[in-house]
């Protein structure tokens, strides 16, 4: 899924990132894939599980 930014300054995620930062958090789960999902928000981007 692509998206547009909607502030200059926003971070960059993709599913690497969560990945990695799951991975860091969360040993237990390193590995599993996310995708994203569509979000009204405006500070905030959501990954699920996917599958």
């Amino acid at each position: 899924m692509t998206t547009s930014k909607m502030h200059a300054d926003e971070a960059e995620t993709d599913e690497a990132l969560v990945g990695r930062l799951v991975a860091a958090e969360f040993p237990a789960w390193a590995g599993l894939p996310a995708r994203l999902v569509g979000s009204a928000g405006t500070s905030n981007v959501m990954y699920v599980p996917a599958g």
